[in-house]
């Protein structure tokens, strides 16, 4: 009777994996062409996700290469800020930030005329400094960041 019994668990599981569990099914997949080939399978999501790769990657590539060309178009860099002119950077705590203040002297005989900008603040800002005074340009107000970068440009007028 245990013999029955043990049988009859065995066609039961038989019939909830579908298979007999002594001896699995080899598996056969289709390829695209039709024909079946043993082991080897398709996966049409996989060819997908990788279409979708290869197509980002070519476009990151174009972007690059367009970034490339848009900077080798600027032409020549722009000329160095005269050595009479001194820049300081100044982060001033405020109620809920920081002041960037960009301090431009200018030692200089004549009049300068400066363009300011930040890494925070990449918008452009222009000031002209008499000679012999200082102008203080405000770049960015109540900023959570105590850190940036000036960057300035200054012909002599």
């Amino acid at each position: 009777m245990n013999h029955l019994r043990a049988s009859s668990t065995a066609v039961a599981s038989e019939s909830r994996l579908g298979r007999s569990a002594r001896s699995p099914r080899k598996r056969t997949f289709r390829t695209c062409a039709g024909t079946a080939a043993p082991n080897r399978r398709i996966d049409f999501a996989q060819q997908a996700g990788e279409l979708a790769l290869t197509r980002i990657a070519a476009l990151f590539g174009v972007l690059i290469f367009a970034a490339d060309a848009k900077a080798s178009d600027a032409g020549a860099p722009p000329p160095p800020t005269p050595a009479c002119i001194q820049v300081r950077a100044e982060a001033r705590w405020v109620p809920y930030g920081y002041n960037h203040i960009v301090t431009l002297a200018n030692q200089c005989s004549r009049d300068a005329a400066c363009t300011v900008s930040t890494n925070v603040n990449p918008q452009p800002q222009t000031a002209d400094v008499p000679a012999g005074q200082s102008v203080s340009v405000l770049t960015f107000n109540a900023s959570p960041s105590q850190a940036f970068t000036p960057y300035v440009q200054c012909t002599l007028k």
